[in-house]
């Protein structure tokens, strides 16, 4: 899945990175970033209205 490794890419980055339009991640991953930061990654969910 490409956003998925997308994703991967931007948590090695140094610094701070957007991810917009999760929508395939979500559907494919369930609670992905939540897994993902009880493992020591900091992925902060923002729910656009």
């Amino acid at each position: 899945r490409p956003a998925v490794v997308v994703l991967l890419a931007m948590m090695a980055a140094e610094g701070t990175s957007v991810l917009r339009n999760v929508y395939v991640i979500n559907r494919g991953y369930e609670d992905l970033a939540e897994r993902l930061n009880s493992v020591g990654a900091q992925i902060e969910i923002f729910r656009d209205i």
